[in-house]
């Protein structure tokens, strides 16, 4: 087919399409930060000469990655919702004062190095502002403190002359109220030169922010302000299904997990609304499964889901997201199953037929890979071999072994098939694909598992650390491998994490997803609400308005290079009412509260 015919994209019919190259040789962000989203594909909102070729003009055949920026080439009309504007003024000033003006032409890194004022500036309100010019080297500067973290489109109107230069910088965290654009490793501001009189000053991409600095330089004359708010825009979500927690700090974490997952809802689904705006594929699983149980919005879910169909090259591997092209084969199986989980809550099955062929050569090109064992090991050069963001200790050794958790999560790729399979009528297709996991679960016992500790290792290699990771052992404890008792395994691995932590691969928030079905399905649901307050406790008590990318304890600065606005870390809120309450959420109505050691829990609907 042609390629053309193929890609997608989910807007309305009036809106142009375009092949972008939108951030390339951009300073704002870093280089492998290439983004695209939907709403950039409006000509209304991008600025004059932005860098693109309309579709009708582009003689070479496209294909995902062949344009930096680019995914969606062809118009497909919208079935979900637009985003919703507001103006947010919840600005809470924190200081203003003048600093010594770096004078460099990045301005994140300016607004780095000249760090927090320390002498500062006394104003009664910032609205109406009159702020005279700072002797020469200096800049005046300010820093606000947002009540939530929001999306939008921050926007300045200031009366100065003409060559002031003003600088706006947004970022999800800051220390000592002041920003480290070099920690985080990207340049989140944006520079504008003023003309003479009344300006406007918005940038032209929505932004994603807790912490806002202004920083106007090169000013010679009194300038004004005559207004500052936020643009804010966000998707429209209601929950659907609600959570009542009589605790404070566990109804705390389900509200940061709602707030975070709603974020990265942005009209797209992206992994983390600050830092990348990208559709990872398999972040897209766990936020779309959040939304399941929680807003149920449909639409996004399956116009998202579509899209990952042009992820997929002409081998039949699919990139984890544009424009990394690359292959992380667990992303990929997520990305399957969030389509069958999809179908599961929607009822609506046509998209199985609009994503099958992509799932039969995705099936094919894992197939490829199965070694002389029998198991799956993937060499492909552009492969990595991700399960989880813990797994730096094994990852280096993808050419050497296969891997336990891979192969685990393959087994329940190859039952997802099963199950479209079924779904499609294709009975003596769904028969061997159910044949082949089982004959997968047992080469997976008798390579990976040690009788002697209860355990799996993650690989066959002698002379590799000996570890155990927790995403493995609970993937073992819900496919029921042969021979194998799940209390054991897990109980031997909780011995472990005790007695040798250093032996262990733990979890991220992305992983614990299956160390959360793997204590429901043991049916220790204290143990389950024990995890969620140890792990996720510690963002409650750094007063996070989000939940975070990864588990820092009690040490958050160390988070200032990581997302701290993670969709995937939102998944208490599936664990709390599939294993806690046990209610099905495809039901109309339900109202139930259950007794916990943390007090009672209500989950309702309708």
């Amino acid at each position: 087919n042609n390629i053309h015919e193929q890609q997608l994209i989910a807007s309305a019919a009036d809106w142009p399409a375009l092949v972008l190259d939108a951030w390339s040789g951009q300073r704002r962000r870093a280089a492998y930060l290439n983004l695209d989203f939907v709403e950039d594909l409006d000509l209304r909102k991008l600025p004059p000469a932005f860098p693109s070729v309309p579709l009708k003009d582009c003689q070479a055949d496209l294909y995902a990655g062949a344009y930096p920026g680019c995914r969606m080439p062809v118009v497909e009309e919208r079935s979900f919702p637009f985003l919703e504007t507001q103006s947010y003024r919840d600005l809470d000033l924190q200081w203003i004062g003048h600093v010594d003006d770096a004078g460099c032409d990045d301005p994140a890194w300016s607004i780095t190095e000249e760090g927090r004022s320390t002498s500062l500036l006394k104003v009664d309100s910032i609205i109406g502002a009159q702020l005279e010019a700072p002797s020469l080297g200096k800049a005046t500067s300010m820093f606000f403190e947002l009540g939530n973290y929001i999306t939008g489109y921050p926007e300045l109107h200031i009366i100065a002359s003409a060559g002031t230069v003003v600088d706006i910088a947004y970022h999800e965290y800051a220390m000592d109220q002041q920003f480290d654009f070099k920690q985080s490793k990207l340049r989140a501001a944006d520079r504008f030169t003023l003309c003479e009189g009344l300006n406007m000053v918005k940038p032209s991409e929505w932004k994603a922010l807790r912490y806002l600095q202004i920083t106007i330089r090169e000013q010679s004359q009194p300038c004004i302000i005559k207004d500052l708010f936020i643009e804010q825009s966000a998707y429209p979500l209601s929950p659907a299904v609600r959570i009542e927690c009589e605790h404070k700090a566990l109804q705390k974490i389900v509200d940061i997990s709602l707030n975070a997952v709603a974020l990265c809802m942005h009209g797209i689904m992206v992994d983390c609304p600050w830092r990348e705006k990208r559709q990872w594929i398999g972040d897209v699983q766990r936020i779309a499964l959040i939304n399941h149980y929680s807003f149920q919005d449909s639409a996004l879910v399956r116009a998202v889901l579509k899209q990952h169909k042009q992820l997929q090259s002409a081998e039949g591997q699919m990139w984890a997201c544009q424009p990394l092209d690359e292959e992380y084969p667990t992303q990929s199986m997520e990305w399957f199953r969030a389509v069958l989980e999809y179908v599961d809550h929607s009822g609506d099955k046509s998209l199985i037929d609009d994503i099958a062929v992509t799932a039969d050569r995705l099936a094919e090109w894992y197939a490829s890979w199965i070694n002389a064992d029998g198991l799956l090991q993937i060499m492909h050069p552009r492969t990595m071999a991700w399960m989880d963001n813990t797994f730096n200790p094994v990852r280096h050794l993808k050419n050497q072994t296969p891997f336990a958790c891979m192969n685990l999560r393959y087994v329940q790729f190859l039952q997802d098939m099963a199950h479209m399979k079924n779904l499609e009528g294709e009975r003596e297709t769904a028969a061997s694909f159910e044949q082949l996991a089982t004959g997968l679960k047992q080469r997976i016992v008798d390579h990976f598992y040690v009788a002697d500790d209860c355990s799996f290792k993650e690989t066959l290699l002698s002379d590799a650390p000996d570890l155990r990771a927790d995403c493995t052992q609970a993937l073992a404890v819900c496919l029921d491998l042969p021979g194998i008792d799940g209390e054991q395994i897990w109980d031997a691995f909780v011995q472990r994490q005790t007695s040798d932590p250093s032996s262990c691969i733990f979890a991220s928030p992305f992983g614990k997803y299956h160390v959360h079905q793997a204590l429901g399905k043991l049916g220790r649901t204290e143990d389950l609400l024990n995890d969620i307050m140890e792990h996720w406790g510690p963002m409650v008590q750094q007063g996070a308005a989000t939940t975070w990318e990864f588990f820092a304890g009690n040490d958050y600065q160390s988070l200032a290079a990581h997302s701290q606005c993670h969709g995937w870390a939102g998944i208490p809120v599936v664990a709390l009412i599939r294993h806690i309450a046990e209610q099905d959420v495809r039901a109309e109505q339900f109202d139930i509260t259950v007794e916990t050691s943390l007090g009672k829990i209500r989950v309702h609907k309708g």
